[in-house]
């Protein structure tokens, strides 16, 4: 198995019971460092996709909105001409 070019080696991974205290405490921070840059760049993502969806939904709400004041504008105004040309009694 290959991972960016390089071959995974198992055989040299420590367990963190046979590691000096001091390695084990700096692979814990560098690991929860990169845990907050993951959990981050999730949230922030996930921010992006409900942004996109949010203006997904409004732009459709507001094109059937704009739609229906266009039909109702048409007959309004089809019924105003109606009106302009009957004669008055």
């Amino acid at each position: 198995m290959k991972r960016h070019g390089k071959a995974i080696r198992y055989n040299n991974l420590i367990p963190f019971d046979e590691m000096s205290p001091e390695r084990h405490c700096e692979l814990s921070a560098r690991g929860g460092r990169a845990s907050g840059e993951s959990r981050r760049r999730k949230a922030e993502f996930q921010a992006v996709a409900q942004e996109m969806m949010m203006r997904y939904y409004f732009i459709d709400s507001l094109e059937e909105d704009i739609q229906a004041f266009r039909r109702w504008k048409k007959r309004h105004d089809k019924a105003k001409t109606n009106r302009e040309r009957t004669p008055e009694k």
